[in-house]
């Protein structure tokens, strides 16, 4: 899969994270009913690790991202390099 196609599978993964994990994290540290210490230590690995996770597609995309624009940026470089500003190669 090249970088850019990475871009929206990243996007949807951090959706799902935040949209539907985070209301069921959010709900099992604050609002359960009868927690037990296991749980509440359980819960709040799960938590932890949901930033993380969330943290990670973040960076993880700014990275994809930074370079799929430095890669545009040579890339149209090196064409006005070898055409000139202004100029289409034809053919």
């Amino acid at each position: 899969m090249y970088p850019a196609e990475q871009v929206p599978v990243l996007g949807v993964f951090l959706m799902v994270t935040l949209f539907l994990e985070g209301p069921i994290v959010v709900y099992l540290l604050g609002w359960q009913k009868d927690i037990t210490p296991l749980d509440q230590a359980i819960n709040t690995v799960m938590a932890a690790l949901l930033a993380a996770q969330f943290l990670a597609g973040l960076v993880a995309i700014n990275k994809i991202m930074r370079s799929q624009v430095e890669k545009y940026y040579l890339i149209d470089f090196t064409r006005e390099g070898l055409f000139g500003a202004g100029k289409t190669h034809i053919g």
